[in-house]
């Protein structure tokens, strides 16, 4: 019996205007990432033009709240443009970041540092260039995967005894121009990249690959989306691996019209479940309603939280139905859990977003990092709340009271309390009425679910219990 979706309710807490760029498309904060630590501490980092030159300052910022940040300037000369300034956490107020710096103009060079309680270390110089890089973490050290021209750059920390890294190159599919989407590691090394399959009025269209590696020396290459609708200049892909193993990815499907339009888009979801990838379109136009010239599905970012849930992040464009009405467009969450269908979608800002929707969770709490829409140049961070609880899958019966199929009737008002009509006060935290852990004062924590009940699992007693 495959398990119940938790029902999750995203419920926007506040909007904070972290920090503001000039009003060029070109000189705007489009460089951002955000994660969070195991005690729920804030931990970002983004690059911000500096006014009237050709580089820009990478800001580190913590804390234990949006209103309460404080600001750390690591760099004042860090290169205009690179998209490529991540930051991961490793521990409480211990965290990993990367950006490019310029070293000996017009020379630039990727840079590692740690920050511990808001202290950052030493820069470290990585490599030279200013391609295209992103980091992950192992045993608490940093790797990095970067482009390279005809292949993939892996670089790894040397030996105990060696400072510096050492690099490896990768061709999962070949001689041919990669484009690096994102890199994720977990049991295995997972990247995805684009083909450079095709170009239009010069600019590269590609087809979004995945390829995977338990050693990094043998890769295995697989071609996700072969539409060749990944364009050079909206290169907005994700990449995330299940509590399972399993990879997940979307990317932005670019389209044209009358061959000068942006139009007609969408976001495509894919997930591998063993050797298959099944593929679903979570985002797009509306026949018959959306204009031609209009996009859906922008910005992607995907993301999974403490629970296993899975939620996504896009924006759309202005004026037209796509998801939600809205003159400004709309930046849009969906969730689920597991395999199960998508929950329904939620409007968290009436305005599109110009970059990528990142976003970080602790426990209930999630975090979104957005650069605002054409005619703003601030750089958001959104607090939502995912308010996952197992009732909310229950029958709704009005002030507090829920009926739940198989569970009886319930009232939720004290959460997490809840009273149970027939059985008294119980406290549970679970997420699904498919795996129910709860207490009760007389006989300690059990365990039950839909079709199981009134027959309950005891800790206490290791046993089977009739809950009459």
């Amino acid at each position: 019996m495959a398990p119940a979706a938790p029902a999750v309710e995203i419920v926007k807490v506040s909007r904070t205007v972290l920090e503001d760029s000039e009003e060029p498309f070109s000189r705007r904060i489009y460089s951002y990432d955000i994660d969070t630590d195991p005690a729920g501490n804030l931990h970002l980092i983004y690059s911000k033009p500096v006014p009237g030159s050709n580089r820009c300052e990478i800001i580190y910022a913590t804390g234990p709240s949006p209103t309460h940040l404080v600001k750390t300037l690591l760099e004042t000369d860090g290169k205009l443009g690179s998209v490529s300034t991540e930051l991961l956490v490793t521990g409480i107020n211990f965290v990993h970041v990367c950006y490019i710096k310029h070293q000996n103009d017009p020379d630039t060079h990727l840079v590692h540092q740690t920050i511990s309680d808001g202290i950052p270390s030493e820069q470290q110089m990585v490599d030279g260039g200013g391609w295209h890089t992103k980091m992950q973490i192992k045993d608490n050290q940093a790797i990095f995967v970067r482009e390279n021209g005809n292949a993939l750059l892996l670089l790894r920390p040397n030996p105990p005894g060696f400072s510096g890294w050492w690099g490896r190159f990768f061709a999962p599919s070949g001689d041919i121009p990669y484009r690096l989407a994102d890199f994720t590691l977990a049991s295995m090394y997972h990247v995805t990249y684009g083909d450079h399959a095709d170009s239009h009025n010069g600019t590269p269209f590609h087809n979004l690959c995945y390829a995977f590696s338990q050693d990094t020396i043998v890769w295995q290459p697989e071609t996700i989306d072969s539409s060749t609708s990944l364009w050079e200049m909206e290169f907005w892909t994700s990449l995330v691996i299940d509590p399972a193993g399993n990879p997940i990815l979307s990317t932005y499907r670019y389209a044209e019209y009358g061959g000068t339009y942006n139009t007609g888009t969408s976001l495509l979801l894919a997930r591998r479940n063993g050797t298959n990838w099944h593929r679903q379109t979570i985002a797009g136009t509306i026949p018959g309603q959306t204009p031609p010239d209009h996009r859906a599905g922008m910005g992607g970012q995907l993301h999974i939280d403490d629970a296993g849930i899975l939620y996504g992040a896009w924006d759309n464009s202005p004026d037209y139905p796509i998801d939600f009405d809205g003159r400004y467009g709309n930046i849009v969450m969906d969730c689920c859990f597991g395999d199960s269908p998508w929950q329904s979608k939620t409007q968290i800002e009436p305005f599109s977003a110009e970059g990528y929707c990142r976003l970080a969770s602790h426990r209930t709490n999630l975090y979104m990092l957005v650069l605002g829409n054409y005619t703003d140049t601030k750089l958001y961070l959104i607090h939502l709340d995912s308010r996952r609880q197992w009732w909310r899958a229950a029958t709704d019966l009005g002030n507090g009271w829920r009926r739940l199929n198989g569970f009886g009737l319930v009232h939720v008002a004290s959460d997490p309390w809840i009273y149970h009509a027939d059985h008294g006060w119980m406290f549970s935290t679970s997420l699904s009425p498919d795996n129910l852990w709860f207490w009760t004062p007389d006989l300690g924590w059990l365990w039950t679910r839909e079709g199981t009940y009134p027959y309950l699992w005891s800790h206490e007693r290791e046993s089977w219990l009739w809950y009459n």
